[in-house]
């Protein structure tokens, strides 16, 4: 009884730190590098939820969700702002937590937005709140393990994560905070299933537990009690992976942000294939082999569906290097609605493919997410190592890059929004014209 009553009360303290945190936030007192990282994670969240509700994946989770609030405004637009963000596949994400925060913050940000009233310091204060929130309970279930099992990190934190954004934004103190947290953990569950077919209930399970978030929030701020005791039940946490949570730094400078459509897992080793393209000046014609290297804990993940039927399919490795080699442009498809999976050179360069696991990188990984190739030539054999691609803290994109990033997005989805038009309401903080235009969109 004596390792649950510590386990207890080793989770209760740790969520009233995160109550605590997100109460205290001065903004003004926050550097600068902070508000930077916050202003550009909103430019490429609101731009993925535009691509993502153009997109035709879109179609049958917003629609149930319309026919549930059809009444619409900001808080019943939240989930579905949500299902378009997360299914775009180019959203940010915590490499730590194996989380990604975006696709459920910047929903539950704007949500309390549409409440009205809201200032654009509580409106940054809810952002790196809820990043905060969202990562310390993703890296506190050990996301970047139980992610290759039956728990989804982002889905298991998301109706906490919202409650603490909406929560901070509109102003609970930390009392009615930690209320809003403990109603929102009673509607916590990690697990989503592994969907393989498409439509995929998979988005509207995220959507769903957001919304719950930002009830929970108003809940609280209406007087509804919850119950601390809670929290060591449904959350389920280790009292010692609690324990390693590191909740001095903030979540929202170190939170990745992703150059294509792709999975995080993949992404170093597609880097590391693109830059020996591109150095060594290969032809991919005359490719013999590739081998790909990464951590133990995700090669399984990546090496799958040689010959996908399916846009989820579309992002194992193999099909991701033969798009890398012939059809660069592609990567930067959402909708992979033609695949070009009947082409004899791609179908060629897809079985060329192999993937191995190393035990040095296996020993780095999360803190880490690496990738290697090996390329096999007729003329010579050509290695590249990728620890930190770019979107990474150690290799940031810029302003610049992001927008470059959703101008080509944006290609393959009937979404006519101006990126650089989406840039600069996100400088100039103009939160009414950035959520007028999600509710236009979503």
């Amino acid at each position: 009884m004596g390792g649950v009553n510590e386990t207890s009360s080793a989770v209760n303290a740790f969520v009233r730190g995160l109550a605590a945190f997100a109460t205290a936030l001065d903004v003004k007192a926050l550097p600068e590098a902070a508000l930077e990282a916050a202003r550009l994670h909103v430019l490429d969240s609101v731009a993925s939820i535009h691509a993502g509700a153009a997109a035709s994946e879109s179609a049958v989770t917003n629609g149930a969700l319309r026919r549930l609030t059809p009444d619409g405004g900001g808080a019943a637009a939240a989930a579905r702002w949500c299902v378009s963000s997360r299914l775009t596949e180019c959203d940010d994400i915590d490499v730590l937590s194996c989380t990604t925060p975006g696709s459920v913050v910047i929903p539950a940000a704007f949500a309390a937005v549409a409440l009205g009233g809201v200032t654009p310091h509580a409106f940054t204060a809810g952002i790196i709140a809820g990043y905060q929130v969202m990562t310390a309970l993703g890296a506190a279930a050990d996301g970047p393990s139980i992610v290759y099992g039956s728990r989804w990190p982002t889905h298991f934190g998301a109706a906490m994560t919202a409650a603490a954004t909406t929560g901070t934004i509109i102003g609970l103190s930390e009392e009615r905070l930690l209320h809003a947290l403990a109603i929102a953990a009673t509607m916590t569950t990690g697990s989503a299933g592994r969907i393989s077919g498409n439509p995929t209930s998979r988005w509207l399970t995220l959507g769903c537990a957001l919304q719950s978030g930002i009830s929970a929030a108003l809940g609280a701020q209406a007087g509804l009690l919850g119950d601390e005791s809670v929290f060591s039940a449904c959350l389920d946490l280790d009292a010692q992976h609690v324990a390693l949570v590191d909740g001095t730094s903030l979540a929202i400078e170190r939170t990745g942000l992703k150059p294509y459509h792709t999975s995080r897992q993949g992404l170093s080793a597609t880097e590391a294939f693109l830059a020996l393209m591109r150095d060594e000046a290969i032809d991919p014609q005359t490719i013999e082999a590739i081998v790909v290297t990464v951590p133990a804990q995700y090669r399984a993940m990546i090496d799958r569906a040689k010959r996908p039927r399916s846009k989820t399919e579309s992002r194992g490795i193999h099909y991701q290097l033969a798009l890398a080699a012939f059809y660069p442009d592609d990567l930067y498809d959402i909708e992979r609605a033609q695949l070009r999976t009947e082409e004899a050179r791609m179908v060629r360069l897809i079985d060329a493919v192999t993937v191995t696991a190393s035990e040095a990188m296996s020993a780095v990984y999360p803190r880490i997410w690496p990738g290697a190739v090996t390329v096999k030539t007729a003329h010579g054999t050509f290695e590249r190592e990728v620890e930190h691609p770019r979107g990474d803290r150690e290799n940031p994109l810029g302003w610049s890059d992001v927008e470059d990033k959703w101008a080509k997005i944006f290609r393959s989805v009937p979404a006519t929004v101006p990126i650089a038009s989406l840039a600069a309401s996100v400088r100039h903080g103009d939160l009414a014209g950035l959520l007028n235009g999600l509710l236009a969109r979503g």
